[in-house]
């Protein structure tokens, strides 16, 4: 007589479907186990992706939703927001890392190839919680656009999607770094250090939150010429305020 599998009652309890009902009684004792441990959770919520066949387990969580293929032993894409994430494994066992450690560590971004976008959007929406210093996202960021390849030509059809409902627009970004002469070879280094959109960027690329880029002001003394319509009327002057 076969061994009763201890954890397959609960799963029909909260599984959305039949047929991953019956996947699950498939599953060894250790395998629903772990399935169990991910998904039984307080505050979250299983529904069935119909978009594909089969039918798909979506699993919704405080920093986005997780996605399992229909054997549910495997994690297939990640959810922030509207960025689509493709984990750095697909087995399972990186949920541990989505839902107990810190997730970032579990995902990429699933592609850079997306539509382009003309018109301004919303505020960048708030992305997981995180402690990861903003320096070692820059290098990460660096590193991820560099292995891209970016070049001026497939600026528009590899980030544009990056940057939907933000305040930035990728045409800024084009802008930017044409007014700058950036070299192709150097566009992810730019984007990463040297952008004034360097923190939208990498929040969305991510899906998380380092605000918004902050314009800088320097402060420099003006030399009054006597023979200037500044210098006689304006005596008491003695600076400006220039936007770098």
């Amino acid at each position: 007589m076969a061994k009763k599998n201890p954890y397959l009652s609960k799963l029909k309890m909260i599984l959305p479907e039949p047929a991953m009902v019956d996947r699950a009684g498939q599953l060894s004792e250790l395998e629903a186990q772990e399935l169990l441990s991910y998904i039984n959770r307080p505050g979250m919520s299983l529904y069935v992706d119909r978009t594909v066949v089969p039918h798909a387990l979506t699993i919704s969580t405080s920093f986005g939703a997780i996605h399992l293929d229909h054997t549910l032993q495997n994690v297939d894409k990640v959810y922030v927001g509207r960025n689509s994430f493709e984990p750095v494994s697909n087995d399972i066992s990186v949920m541990s890392t989505l839902l107990d450690g810190n997730p970032i560590d579990a995902f990429k971004p699933r592609n850079f190839k997306v539509r382009a976008r003309n018109k301004r959007g919303r505020r960048v929406a708030r992305g997981i919680e995180h402690d990861r210093p903003f320096e070692e996202m820059q290098a990460q960021t660096a590193k991820d656009l560099s292995g891209a390849a970016l070049t001026y030509n497939s600026l528009f059809l590899e980030l544009a999607d990056v940057f939907a409902d933000t305040k930035v627009d990728i045409s800024d970004i084009a802008r930017e770094l044409t007014a700058n002469g950036v070299d192709e070879k150097n566009i992810g280094y730019f984007l990463a250090y040297e952008s004034a959109y360097k923190r939208e960027i990498i929040s969305n690329l991510y899906g998380l939150n380092y605000g918004e880029g902050v314009v800088d002001y320097n402060f420099k003394p003006v030399v009054a010429d006597p023979n200037t319509f500044y210098r006689k009327t304006n005596e008491s002057s003695r600076g400006r305020c220039s936007r770098i």
